[in-house]
């Protein structure tokens, strides 16, 4: 199957809560502020194909998938705390 077709939400679809994420989805970012931090994570590259398909995804008014719960474990499973962000964006 090609990758590039399938979301990539469904490698993160059967992700729980963690203490990370909880932090994340109750954190002061918006979801759009995380969701563009977890694109940063497929790569810093904008033209990188990975994070032009997360935000192609992300952006697409008929997905509806990459909602903040969704995000917020995410960014979790690939490392990113609250603290990482607040470092980041200060």
């Amino acid at each position: 199957m090609d990758q590039t077709r399938t979301p990539l939400l469904h490698q993160y679809w059967d992700l729980e809560d963690s203490d990370i994420s909880d932090e994340l989805f109750e954190g002061p970012w918006n979801t759009r502020t995380l969701a563009y931090e977890l694109a940063a994570t497929f790569s810093p590259n904008a033209a990188h194909p990975k994070r032009r398909q997360f935000l192609a995804e992300y952006e697409s008014d008929g997905w509806g998938g990459w909602v903040r719960g969704n995000i917020c474990r995410a960014l979790a499973a690939e490392g990113v705390t609250l603290h990482t962000i607040n470092r980041r964006k200060s």
